[in-house]
């Protein structure tokens, strides 16, 4: 048996649902680019040292892998109004219609999320 299929086996409408993120966005569920996309999702807006410290990953692949996102149209990058060398990553609305879509998700403005399964 393989992991797909167990996870297919455990928890149906998860797997679905991050099968759908997959198709949507181009981006594996179980990759740390989509670790960076889920914590901008849920969190709102982060300078990369928040992102880097909440997923556990190293600046140099963070730099990589958002640079990567921001081409695909999925993260955006602006600079702080208080400090113009950082910068704050968001979730880029294409991301977060995949993301809401797949997952038949009801989002409110305060980012708490909840969760119709079909």
């Amino acid at each position: 048996m393989t992991y797909s299929d167990m996870a297919v086996e455990a928890e149906p409408n998860v797997y679905n649902i991050c099968k759908k993120i997959e198709q949507a966005t181009g981006v594996r569920t179980l990759s740390l680019e989509f670790e960076i996309m889920l914590e901008l999702f849920i969190s709102g807006a982060l300078s990369s040292g928040e992102i880097v410290e909440r997923i556990h990953a190293s600046q140099a692949s963070f730099s990589i892998i958002s640079r990567r996102l921001r081409q695909r149209g999925l993260v955006v990058a602006t600079s702080s109004d208080g400090d113009k060398r950082k910068v704050i990553y968001s979730i880029s609305e294409k991301a977060r219609g995949a993301i809401l879509g797949s997952a038949n998700l009801k989002n409110n403005k305060t980012n708490e999320i909840s969760m119709t399964c079909d």
